[in-house]
Formats: structure tokens, sequence, C-alpha cells
């Protein structure tokens, strides 16, 4: 069973991660679950759309190779 992360380095990240790590377990371009989002929040209003985004971002895990690891 693989396990959703969120990806905080990469050219797939933009923002929190959120999408590129749905993008990976989903197995589907990250771009169109952004713009299904975008779309999604301006009709529901903005305010709830990024509340949405953040509570994603507060409860994925970075994903393990992204940690930072002190030595």
């Amino acid at each position: 069973m693989r396990k959703l992360y969120r990806h905080t380095k990469g050219e797939r990240h933009v923002a929190g991660g959120v999408f590129a790590g749905l993008g990976d377990w989903l197995e589907v371009n990250p771009g169109i679950l952004r713009v299904g989002y975008i779309v999604l929040a301006i009709f529901s209003g903005i305010i709830p759309g990024v509340l949405l985004y953040l509570a994603a971002m507060l409860m994925m895990k970075k994903h393990p190779d992204h940690e930072v690891r002190d030595i």
C-alpha cells in the first residue's frame, strides 16, 4: 500500500507540496489537480478552499526523502 506524502522539493512542488503528493499517489498530473482545486475554490468561496488546503498541508507528512536530517 502506497502512502500519501507532501512533496516539498523538486520541480513539481509549488506551494505546500499537497498537489504534487496527491498527483504521485493518484498517478495523475498535479497540474490537473491544481486547476480542479482552483475551480472548486472559486465556486465554493475562496476561504473554505484555502482552509481545506491548509488542513491538508498540516495533516500530510513530508516525503521521507525530503526530511532534513542532522548529522
